[in-house]
């Protein structure tokens, strides 16, 4: 009986862990990536960030994510609820973005918004988030000239054009390009003036060919640019400086969710851009009115400082909701018109309330002690004058010749 049992529970979590699905079927027809396993340890990122510590503030909920990527498993039992309908922007596909073959876009959602489950010991940053897919490419880098089933700039542009009119929170992109196109650079304009935060991977890999090639979008103004660092916070890959860092996040030695059920191993800037929308997302599910640009200031004065060349540090997700911020600028000294404030006036400035603060302190004590003083000297009938002359005592003009000391003592016998 009990081994009947335990092979029924065994059932019962394979189950849970690898349900069937369209994109479970799907390796067998379309050489798609392989379904993940039964992964029980906590990554070390989720360990350092404790993010179950942030739900009581913020968990993400009201938020929606977009995810710019290979599409999102949307059968995976961490991500179900949590996948929004999307769109698929791959002719040559005939499943919708509800669905990944390669695994990438359903592994950046896992760190963002999967669901924590017991006996599991990974979940997601932000798990009320809502992702919402759209499936641009089958592949991590998109170079120009690529087939329209891999992706093409363009077809990133034409997403991210459609994810702006539908007004997400965040917007990232794990997928890179090295071509400086036209139509993605304006779509990503209107994207950042929208108020969404957008952040995408700056890539794990250098182009080749001469001079250095920047990676797109993340080099377009307004979009944080992220790179992956591992546990000792050094740089992925080969651990030199990467072009358009804004910001590092965990990158490298993780799991995540996986297409057809399961946890995989995942590495990658892809994955620390996805650390960041979640942090990004925890941060508007707490002050659902704070602009983009306020968000993004949070994310970068809130980093975790690091040796590397990280841009403005390592992602730190419970700063950045708890941490105390202003967003007023200092207010400048009225100097008169046309004159700038000195330092030296400043100075003098000071020195001139210190004295009055002085006077002041003065002035106060000598009250207290006349109000003390005076009525008391009148019940002991103190009247008011002067002194009596102290007595004067003549001196001779010349001093008395010296004596010795003991000059007149005579011992004892």
């Amino acid at each position: 009986m009990r081994l009947t049992r335990a092979a029924a529970a065994a059932v019962v979590l394979g189950a849970l862990l690898f349900p069937t699905s369209p994109a479970a079927a799907a390796p067998a027809a379309e050489q798609c990536a392989e379904p993940g396993t039964a992964i029980t340890q906590v990554p070390w990122a989720q360990e350092r960030q404790a993010p179950e510590r942030i739900w009581p503030v913020a968990d993400g909920s009201g938020t929606r994510v977009a995810v710019l990527a290979s599409g999102v498993d949307a059968g995976h039992p961490q991500l179900t609820g949590r996948v929004r309908e999307g769109e698929n922007y791959l002719p040559g596909e005939t499943s919708g973005a509800d669905t990944d073959c390669e695994g990438g876009g359903t592994q950046v959602a896992g760190v963002i918004a999967a669901a924590p489950v017991q006996g599991v010991g990974f979940s997601g940053l932000a798990p009320g988030a809502a992702v919402v897919p759209y499936r641009v490419a089958t592949s991590t880098v998109v170079e120009n000239g690529e087939s329209p089933e891999s992706g093409t700039p363009a077809t990133l542009a034409e997403a991210v054009r459609d994810a702006t009119a539908a007004r997400p929170d965040v917007l990232v992109v794990p997928v890179v390009t090295y071509v400086d196109d036209a139509e993605l650079k304006a779509a990503v304009a209107a994207a950042v003036a929208a108020d969404i935060v957008v952040i995408a991977a700056v890539g794990d890999a250098r182009p080749s060919g001469d001079g250095p090639a920047l990676p797109y979008p993340a080099a377009y103004d307004g979009v944080v640019g992220v790179v992956g660092v591992n546990q000792d916070g050094a740089l992925i890959g080969d651990g030199s400086a990467w072009p358009a860092v804004d910001l590092a996040g965990p990158g490298d030695g993780l799991v995540s969710t996986q297409i057809g059920g399961g946890l995989v191993e995942v590495a990658g800037s892809a994955i620390a851009a996805g650390y960041v929308a979640g942090t990004a997302a925890l941060i508007r599910s707490r002050w659902p009115d704070a602009k983009a640009a306020d968000v993004v200031r949070r994310l970068l004065a809130t980093a975790t400082p690091s040796a590397a060349t990280t841009g403005n540090g390592i992602v730190n997700p419970a700063q950045a909701v708890t941490a105390t911020m202003t967003t007023a600028s200092p207010a400048a000294l009225d100097a008169g018109p046309g004159e700038a404030p000195s330092a030296q006036s400043d100075d003098r400035g000071s020195t001139i309330a210190l004295v009055a603060a002085a006077v002041l302190a003065v002035a106060a004590v000598l009250g207290v002690t006349f109000a003390v003083a005076i009525p008391r000297g009148r019940k002991r009938r103190w009247r008011p004058g002067l002194a009596p002359r102290p007595a004067e005592y003549p001196e001779d003009d010349a001093p008395a010749p010296p004596r010795m000391l003991f000059e007149d003592w005579t011992p004892r016998h």
